[in-house]
């Protein structure tokens, strides 16, 4: 599914309130009850003061989310989306660009979600956001990876000095082992370099923190790993939306990767809406159709 995002106009204000009314009034009459002129004077000022970004795909509005850039965090004060465009991934895609945007930032990350409304808390915890605090209606919630003065991620192509971090990041894992680690050879890191595909690294303070692979011919993820002690930071998801964009971008209609069942890498597939095939007792495939992801 293709998304544009932009900053909201003037004009956009009746769309954005209808849509916040449909889907944020019945958490807030069970809580307080619904104040109608309370209620806009608050929206109002949220529009004014926050940034707020429309989201649209194919000249429908898809939702909206509101940040307050604060000089050492950002606060997602709003992410909503219409009824259509529900459970297909788009929050989540919002969600890794917020993220990435306060890590490269350096600036902590935090959100507040009503108790009443347990599939946001799921969703967000899914996503990595963690509970920091809470009250009678809220809980608070922050982002591990986002934090004050923290190192930025940055994102670029891998090179051939990049094949002993990437070997070593491989070899460390803990789920999905290679049986005979001397299949995968160093000819192959370099050969989906260019000739068979591209790989991508994120990179922190002079360390490889992950990598990502595509493979062209098989218009498949040849490889996606992390280093344990960044995982939960949103990393994956960005290097994994490299890969997939680049092979939309080559031609592929579908693009495919299989894993180990019951794994932490099954669930995260699943979590990023792609489609799942059970393929026998130990292995799992997932796909994405182009205007999917």
């Amino acid at each position: 599914m293709q998304l544009a995002t932009r900053l909201a106009l003037p004009d956009d204000r009746d769309a954005i309130w209808a849509l916040y009314q449909t889907t944020m009034r019945p958490h807030i009459e069970g809580i307080w009850g619904w104040d109608e002129q309370w209620q806009i004077a608050h929206f109002d000022m949220a529009f004014s003061t926050a940034s707020t970004y429309v989201v649209n795909s194919g000249g429908k509005l898809a939702g909206y989310y509101q940040l307050d850039l604060n000089p050492e965090d950002i606060y997602l004060r709003m992410l909503i989306l219409a009824p259509g465009f529900q459970s297909r991934g788009i929050g989540a895609r919002l969600l890794a660009d917020i993220v990435h945007m306060g890590v490269q930032s350096r600036r902590g990350l935090g959100l507040r979600v009503f108790r009443v409304n347990a599939a946001a808390r799921r969703f967000y915890e899914r996503e990595g956001w963690t509970v920091q605090s809470e009250d009678d209606a809220f809980f608070v919630m922050a982002h591990a990876s986002c934090k004050p003065g923290a190192p930025p991620v940055n994102f670029r192509l891998a090179t051939v000095d990049d094949i002993p971090a990437m070997s070593a990041i491989r070899l460390a894992v803990t789920e999905n082992v290679l049986s005979d680690p001397s299949r995968v050879t160093e000819q192959m890191y370099r050969d989906y370099l260019d000739l068979l595909g591209r790989g991508w690294v994120a990179e922190s303070a002079g360390a490889i923190t992950g990598f990502c692979y595509a493979d062209k011919e098989h218009a498949s993820i040849w490889a996606l790993f992390m280093a344990q002690q960044h995982e939960g930071r949103g990393i994956a998801k960005r290097l994994l939306k490299l890969a997939a964009d680049w092979l939309f971008e080559q031609g592929s209609e579908r693009v495919q990767l299989t894993t180990t069942a019951g794994t932490r890498a099954d669930a995260f597939y699943a979590g990023r809406g792609w489609t799942r095939e059970v393929l026998n007792e130990r292995e799992v495939r997932y796909s994405c159709l182009r205007g999917r992801r």
